[in-house]
């Protein structure tokens, strides 16, 4: 029987991306986000054995509807955090607007320790069983103009940390994977949408990861034997040759 996962934020970018891998790997993957057209969408190009399921990670009562939905499911072997956003950040803190930084924290770091707290009780009874946090580079190393996204990515990094220890016990695996500068729809969110100013922004990098680059890694995790926990994987962008200077 093919392995289940359940990859939260895979709307679009990185979540989008570890689904398909997952799949073309032979796993079942219920994918879950906010925006249930987009996973529905998703869901009728990747075939059959990707299952939408709509949750928000900020509501409480979104989280239990998922979790009650996964319990009566198949066997969960896998979760996979991809949830996240920055809505209006590369802004200097002082001149942010500070529901969009609580938004951030609230998302980023308080939906993820929501998601994963209902989801343990159903992965405990699994075997093999896996916790994959997406984080990020800024969870190590902080940046200007991102305190907010920086703090909840800290949180992540901190709470994978510590839960990889006391999973332990339970025989759940925890990896936490830190990509760097990736293109995906991240940039454009930040800026409501402004489809050309984050696209100037990724153009100004000299090298970026692809969406499929991390969900590779994600799968990499995934697919270790049952007595190693990689436990973290991080992941920067490299120029190649061609598109060097």
């Amino acid at each position: 029987m093919s392995r289940h996962a359940l990859v939260v934020g895979a709307s679009s970018g990185i979540g989008a991306a570890v689904a398909q891998t997952l799949l073309r790997s032979g796993w079942r993957v219920t994918v879950a986000a906010r925006r249930l057209d987009a996973l529905a969408e998703l869901a009728e190009r990747l075939g059959p054995a990707c299952v939408p399921a709509a949750v928000d990670v900020t509501d409480a009562e979104s989280v239990d509807r998922l979790a009650r939905s996964i319990r009566n499911g198949p066997e969960l072997n896998a979760l996979v955090n991809c949830a996240g956003h920055d809505l209006g950040g590369r802004t200097p803190f002082h001149r942010s607007e500070i529901d969009d930084a609580l938004s951030v924290l609230h998302t980023n770091a308080a939906g993820l320790l929501r998601l994963t707290h209902a989801m343990l009780p159903a992965l405990a009874e699994a075997d093999p069983a896996d916790v994959v946090n997406v984080g990020s580079v800024n969870g190590v190393r902080a940046a200007a103009g991102l305190a907010a996204y920086s703090a909840s990515k800290f949180a992540v990094h901190g709470f994978t940390a510590a839960l990889r220890e006391e999973c332990s016990e339970i025989g759940v695996r925890v990896t936490e994977v830190l990509p760097g500068m990736t293109r995906t729809d991240f940039a454009a969110t930040r800026w409501r949408g402004d489809q050309a100013k984050a696209a100037a922004y990724y153009d100004s990098y000299p090298a970026l990861l692809d969406p499929a680059d991390v969900a590779n890694a994600v799968r990499f995790a995934l697919e270790q034997p049952p007595g190693v926990c990689l436990s973290e994987i991080t992941i920067l962008p490299f120029p190649t040759r061609d598109s060097r200077p």
